[in-house]
């Protein structure tokens, strides 16, 4: 059983022969069950970072901006996927040696990310929210949009290293309260860092999208996506029902 583990695990690809032979060849109901996992396993760890995801037309279109060295600004239903973009971003900075921020408006999401970055990037991944400061000078960087908007204002050498920002939720910039923490990022920017937005709800996104180039004076790119994924259900409560 251990050889056929140390095959499978140091193997390119799982052979369907293998398993075959493994699970209609085991005695034991508990052993093909175990096998079943570890091949199971083996295939979502050693086959997730693989080239070959199909993306949809959204994902493909933003991609293909981000390729062609343009920021992009995403507006997609919640679930449909806009995390993959980021992720092509976080890989394609890595691959070149460069760095890249990826800032959230809560701290829960914050440490979501860092938690879901990690099993994929491992040390590349960094964080800062004020509470917490872990592997800070990583050259892929999770903050609060606060810590950014204040490394623009105090410490703007700093973001010399880094050529790519993430805004996720960038529709807090409507936040009656906090939106001028984004305003503020999104003026004061640096000039050599280029842009990714991700929000669910832009309902004037090519208005924003022009706001943003009369203040940088570069062309961003709106991708826009209405199909809905998730289905989205509205339920209300009266007299207790």
């Amino acid at each position: 059983i251990l050889l056929i583990f140390e095959y499978v695990f140091h193997s390119k690809f799982t052979s369907p022969v293998l398993v075959y032979l493994v699970y209609f060849n085991s005695k034991k109901a508990k052993l093909q069950h175990i096998i079943l996992l570890f091949l199971l396993a083996k295939s979502i760890i050693l086959d997730y970072n693989k080239n070959d995801m199909v993306y949809d037309r959204f994902q493909q279109e933003a991609i293909e901006y981000i390729n062609q060295g343009y920021s992009v600004i995403v507006s997609a239903p919640t679930g449909a996927g806009k995390t993959a973009i980021a992720e092509h971003v976080i890989s394609k900075c890595l691959e070149d040696k460069i760095g890249v921020i990826y800032t959230a408006p809560l701290k829960a999401l914050s440490n979501q990310k860092f938690r879901d970055f990690t099993v994929n990037f491992a040390d590349n991944i960094g964080i800062l929210t004020g509470d917490v400061s872990l592997n800070a000078n990583a050259p892929v960087l999770i903050m609060t949009t606060e810590i950014f908007r204040n490394k623009i204002m105090d410490d703007s050498k700093s973001l010399e290293q880094y050529s790519w920002i993430i805004f996720d939720e960038i529709h807090y910039i409507d936040n009656p309260e906090r939106g001028t923490v984004w305003e503020e990022s999104l003026i004061f920017l640096p000039k050599h860092i280029k842009i990714l937005g991700l929000s669910a709800t832009i309902p004037n996104i090519r208005q924003f999208a022009s706001w943003i180039e009369s203040i940088h004076k570069k062309e961003i790119k709106v991708v826009v996506e209405e199909k809905r994924p998730v289905p989205l259900h509205f339920l209300y409560q009266c007299q207790n029902q």
